[in-house]
């Protein structure tokens, strides 16, 4: 099945002449697969949601864009790192996507974060690449000095989260509803509120 999702793939991204000397033949359609390109660098068996990926959005992900996934995904530092691609290479259609479909594994809660005024752009995108057939679901939750942060919102903020990681979504953030919720601990810290701090701040590192 996971061959018959590569040989689509190629194909329909192929050049009009390739498709129609090789489409009639699945046989000779495979056999063509190396001419086409492609899938070099990466194993769909391993990486399955990039194929469906590539389905979905009628694409063939290139060798640069696995590459930055890859080094997203796991930086050859061990640590937080910085990478930088021209406009117009995908970082957000292609590259966002493929590094959400890998961390979002229910085992770690998958949180991308972008600029405010990015914020609706990269939702919209990344619904419509994760959203279908890859089954993933994502969230924004937003938060600022005026959320009630009382115990039962504490509660929801959590469940929300934990509702996420079960079902492995992400969770699109901006840096500014991270920071409110970060003062609002700190305050309830300094207000004395001890118990709603403590809930706070065990969130915190949760969601790191």
């Amino acid at each position: 099945m996971k061959e018959l999702g590569q040989i689509l793939t190629r194909f329909t991204n192929s050049p009009k002449p390739l498709w129609q000397q090789y489409g009639k033949d699945l046989i000779q359609s495979h056999n063509a697969l190396r001419e086409l390109g492609g899938h070099n660098n990466w194993d769909p068996i391993q990486f399955p949601d990039w194929l469906l990926l590539e389905i979905e959005s009628n694409i063939l992900i290139r060798r640069e864009q696995i590459e930055v996934a890859k080094a997203i995904i796991s930086p050859p530092s061990s640590s937080n790192s910085v990478l930088q691609l021209n406009m117009g290479r995908g970082k957000t259609s292609c590259i966002v996507p493929m590094v959400v479909a890998v961390l979002a594994d229910s085992k770690q809660l998958c949180r991308l974060i972008v600029p405010k005024a990015l914020l609706r752009q990269t939702a919209q995108t990344l619904q419509s690449k994760i959203g279908g057939l890859l089954g993933r679901e994502m969230k924004h939750i937003p938060f600022s000095r005026r959320t009630p942060s009382g115990l039962g919102m504490q509660k929801l903020y959590v469940e929300l989260h934990r509702d996420t990681l079960g079902r492995s979504g992400v969770i699109l953030a901006i840096p500014e509803h991270i920071l409110s919720y970060k003062l609002s601990g700190f305050q309830k810290l300094a207000d004395s509120k001890l118990e709603e701090a403590r809930e706070m701040m065990g969130t915190l590192i949760v969601g790191r």
